[in-house]
């Protein structure tokens, strides 16, 4: 690992969840209340870094981690600031209660990036990432990028792409829960067909063991909250995504909701339940299906998994559209 940084060994308490599997937890998790996909994630008061700044440890420059640890006894590292990128490149590796400052001198920059090939047990939790103002100038800026990593409770903020779910050189799972993705940002780049950066809370990319996406809070960019993608070497998904108990939220015009590539093979289970979306702004606020992925996916307009708006009567299922067209609402056909 370097530069020289503070370790800290932490014994893991093992809790099973149903639906969520083994976890570690530590302390501050097991009595605080937080319950994903119901404890909405509020930026300073229950998501990011909990150490006050000024009592990180620096660290200069990127941060690597190569040396990992087991599953009975994950490597902790802690307390940190890291002026640059924080780099997972071991096993069982948990980044908890730090903070990783991207800034402009790295073109395709990320905040936390698990590439390894034996990326498998990487934790990333009460963590922020973000750019500051200054360091606007990111056109390829990932808040976390790879697999193998469950980000739990983390906050990004300032990025260009808040998370970048794919399996960089090993089919690993990726999974998000109850983190805050935000103040996403918009820059030129002559690398898109319109000249402006693409702008997505969290793009699942493929090539993917499994992903789950829980419980957070995405406040969506000038493209969308969500991109669900085979884009990524390798396509496929093991087992199909599953989007549950989030809150949609736009906030740059005209950003989209939910959007699932139209020019991809449909992938057979992919799982959209028990949503929350922003109804007043652009009529993007919406799910977007192509009729081929919405008879391949575990959608519903009614009972207790439909998607729906946060105001308005609870019978206000959120409609499915292909591109403009709407597809149904309220469970009948448009």
């Amino acid at each position: 690992m370097s530069p020289a940084a503070t370790f800290v060994w932490q014994p893991a308490t093992r809790s099973w969840a149903s639906g969520q599997g083994w976890r570690d937890l530590v302390m501050g998790d097991i009595d605080d209340g937080f319950v994903v996909g119901t404890t909405e994630p509020v930026a300073g008061v229950n998501v990011g870094c909990r150490i006050p700044e000024g009592s990180l440890t620096p660290v200069p420059g990127n941060l690597t981690i190569s040396t990992g640890g087991t599953a009975l006894a994950p490597l902790v590292v802690s307390g940190l600031d890291v002026e640059g990128s924080i780099d997972v490149r071991a096993p069982w590796v948990t980044v908890r209660d730090c903070l990783a400052r991207m800034h402009s001198g790295d073109h395709l920059g990320r905040g936390v990036y698990v590439r390894t090939a034996a990326a498998v047990g990487v934790r990333i939790e009460h963590t922020t990432v973000r750019v500051a103002e200054a360091d606007y100038g990111l056109t390829r800026a990932y808040g976390v990028q790879g697999s193998g990593f469950t980000a739990y409770r983390v906050h990004v903020r300032g990025t260009v792409d808040g998370f970048s779910l794919a399996g960089i050189s090993k089919r690993g799972e990726a999974h998000v829960w109850g983190c805050l993705v935000e103040d996403l940002q918009v820059h030129p780049d002559a690398g898109q067909s319109d000249g402006l950066t693409h702008n997505d809370c969290i793009q699942c990319e493929g090539n993917l063991a499994a992903v789950s996406i829980r419980g957070n809070v995405l406040r969506s960019g000038r493209t969308s909250c969500m991109l669900i993608t085979r884009d990524y070497s390798g396509g496929a998904y093991d087992t199909a995504p599953v989007i549950t108990d989030n809150w949609l939220r736009v906030q740059t015009s005209p950003g989209s909701l939910l959007n699932v590539k139209s020019s991809m093979t449909p992938i057979a289970g992919l799982t959209i339940a028990r949503n929350r979306f922003t109804r007043d702004l652009p009529a993007k606020a919406r799910i977007i299906l192509a009729p081929a992925h919405l008879a391949a996916a575990v959608i519903t307009a009614t009972g207790s998994d439909r998607n729906v708006y946060e105001t308005g009567t609870p019978s206000d299922v959120v409609p499915v559209y292909n591109g403009s067209v709407q597809l149904y609402e309220y469970g009948s056909p448009a």
